[in-house]
C-alpha cells in the first residue's frame, strides 16, 4: 500500500479500529475480525465523502490479498490502543494506590478495586482518561467537549476499569499481567459493562455525576478516581442517587 490513497485508507482504517475499541467494544471478538473491520472501514470511508477513497474501496473489495492485508493492519489498532492504555495503567496504578508502601501479604485486590460509598470515583480513573486521551496529542481533545465519544461512555469507562484491575493484579503479585482478549474480554463484557448498565438503570444521576467529574477533570487539566469488584448487591443505589440529586440542588 504505497500510493497516497492507500496510505490514507490504511490510516483511516487504523484510527477507526482504535476508536471502536475504546468507545464501543473494548475487546472485539477475534473470530469476527474481518467483518468487524470491513464494516467499520465502509462507514469510515463513507463519512469522508472522498471519491478517491470510494474508488479504492471498490478496488480492494475485488482484491482479496490487498483486502486481507488492510484488515490485518486495521485489526492491530485494537491491540495497539489497549497496549498503550495498559502501559500507562502499569506506571500510574502502583504509586496512586500506594502499593509500594504496603506489604504484599496485606494487599487485597477486592479492597483496592472497591469503594461502595463512592464507586467509580477513585482518582486513578480520571487520571487515566487524561493521560491516555487528553495529553498534548490526545485523541479525546480533537473531538471537543460537546458529544465527545470518549466521555459519558460506558464502554470507555469499562475499559479503564479493566486496565486498573490488570495493573493492580500485576502490582500485587509483583509481575506483569498481560492484557489480551482471552483474559479480559469476559471481565469487560460480563462484569464491568453489566455493572455500569445496572448503575445507569438504578442510579442514573450518580453515574452522570461520575462522568461529569471525569469531564471536568480532563478539560481542566487537574489531577484528581475506585473501582468495584464486588457484588452489585453491596451498593446502596438509592442512597447514591439521592446524594447525587442533593448535590445538584
Amino acid at each position: 500500500m504505497a500510493c497516497p490513497i492507500n496510505k490514507c485508507l490504511a490510516s483511516l482504517a487504523h484510527k477507526a479500529m482504535r476508536l471502536f475499541t475504546v468507545t464501543e467494544k473494548g475487546f472485539p471478538n477475534p473470530l469476527s475480525r474481518h467483518s468487524i473491520c470491513w464494516d467499520l472501514l465502509v462507514k469510515a470511508t463513507a463519512a469522508e465523502n472522498d471519491s478517491g477513497l470510494v474508488y479504492k474501496m471498490k478496488e480492494i473489495q475485488d482484491n482479496q490479498v490487498l483486502k486481507s492485508q488492510l484488515l490485518q493492519y486495521m485489526w492491530k489498532g485494537s491491540t495497539q490502543v489497549r497496549g498503550e492504555h495498559i502501559s500507562k495503567a502499569r506506571i500510574s496504578v502502583p504509586p496512586m494506590y500506594g502499593i509500594k508502601n504496603i506489604h504484599k501479604d496485606k494487599l487485597s485486590l477486592k479492597e483496592k478495586m472497591s469503594d461502595i460509598s463512592q464507586p467509580w470515583k477513585n482518582d486513578i480513573i480520571k487520571f487515566l482518561f487524561q493521560a491516555e486521551w487528553w495529553g498534548p496529542k490526545g485523541k479525546g481533545r480533537k473531538y471537543g467537549r460537546k458529544n465527545n465519544p470518549y466521555l459519558h461512555n460506558l464502554p470507555t469507562l469499562a475499559l479503564v476499569a479493566c486496565s486498573i484491575e490488570c495493573a493492580l493484579l500485576g502490582a500485587i503479585n509483583n509481575t506483569t499481567i498481560e492484557f489480551p482478549e482471552t483474559a479480559f474480554s469476559a471481565r469487560w463484557n460480563h462484569h464491568y459493562m453489566m455493572l455500569l448498565e445496572i448503575f445507569q438503570k438504578c442510579s442514573p444521576t450518580y453515574l452522570a455525576a461520575v462522568f461529569d467529574e471525569i469531564d471536568e477533570y480532563v478539560w481542566n487539566d487537574c489531577i484528581t478516581v475506585g473501582q468495584s469488584d464486588v457484588s452489585k448487591l453491596m451498593f446502596d443505589f438509592d442512597a447514591l442517587e439521592e446524594a447525587a440529586k442533593a448535590s445538584k440542588s
